[in-house]
């Protein structure tokens, strides 16, 4: 599949995606690092994770493809994938915590209520 294939169904390779790509990876490393380190290393939880992944992935693709039928002035997708973010990033903080990184509230709150200026 070209580039032009997968800007059609994913949209722009702008920063935003981008970010998006990278905090699920980060998520699902994180993911299976909380596993082993809490001795609850699953192939079925793993698959799992995958499974959400493409799901947001596919939900993206429609969010697209609804943009592009209807215009661009809708934004499914942008507004998607910061949904998506925010919950990829609340996970990365779960994970981390949950293997004994202490990350401060106040640090949390704002990575997590970052986003309110996009709203």
């Amino acid at each position: 599949m070209n580039n032009i294939n997968l800007t059609f169904l994913f949209g722009k390779m702008d920063i935003l995606f981008k970010i998006f790509l990278i905090f699920i990876i980060i998520d699902y490393a994180t993911g299976v690092c909380k596993s082993i380190y809490q001795k609850k290393l699953n192939s079925q939880i793993g698959a799992k994770g995958i499974v959400k992944k493409i799901g947001y992935l596919l939900l993206i693709v429609v969010a697209q493809l609804i943009d592009t039928l209807y215009g661009t002035e809708l934004n499914i997708r942008n507004m998607l994938l910061y949904m998506f973010i925010t919950n990829e990033v609340i996970s990365i903080l779960e994970n981390t915590t949950s293997i004994g990184i202490s990350i401060p509230i106040n640090i949390k709150e704002k990575i997590i209520n970052g986003g309110d200026k996009y709203k």
